[in-house]
């Protein structure tokens, strides 16, 4: 299958997770999924960010060799849907160490402005409260926030959340 080809037919879930696990077994094709997810074609992006964040939940170690270019990614994102699936995918991944200062930042630009969609949100709380779980000072500062957080959370996503991982922190 040419997933190129396969995303600009259709978008759908069952196309999605086949091409992820096609994906996760075999190498050649999971660089085809990414040059998808990295293309200028804002539809081919889109379609393709469902398929790599189905991927990242079960095989996060999988997209460790990409980092680089999807933390690259995010400074100009094509769409949400890729920062959706960035954050889903990072937020079950082991993140190396010489990653984790550029991709807490990264999520915590995310989680303390408004304007960004929920889910985007959503995952940027998690995933700066796993982050800075390792680290003192910095888990004192995400946890602040996140308290400052709960006092303009509209959506319940959020304030789920927001209440889970000021315990978690606590």
């Amino acid at each position: 299958m040419n997933f190129r080809e396969a995303l600009s037919r259709e978008h759908s879930k069952s196309l999605a997770q086949q091409i992820a696990d096609i994906s996760a077994q075999k190498p050649s094709k999971l660089k085809e999924l990414m040059a998808c997810f990295f293309d200028d074609d804002l539809r081919i992006c889109q379609r393709s960010s469902w398929s790599v964040g189905l991927l990242g939940v079960k095989h996060p170690h999988l997209l460790i060799p990409y980092l680089r270019p999807m933390i690259d990614g995010l400074s100009h994102p094509k769409h949400d849907a890729m920062v959706r699936n960035t954050l889903r995918v990072w937020e079950e991944m082991d993140i190396p160490e010489e990653y984790e200062g550029e991709i807490f930042e990264i999520a915590f630009n995310y989680l303390v402005s408004p304007k960004y969609a929920v889910a985007i949100r959503a995952f940027s709380i998690a995933l700066a409260a796993k982050i800075s779980s390792k680290y003192p000072d910095l888990k004192n500062e995400v946890l602040a926030e996140l308290i400052n957080q709960q006092e303009y959370a509209e959506k319940a996503a959020i304030r789920f959340r927001l209440k889970k991982y000021i315990k978690l922190l606590s």
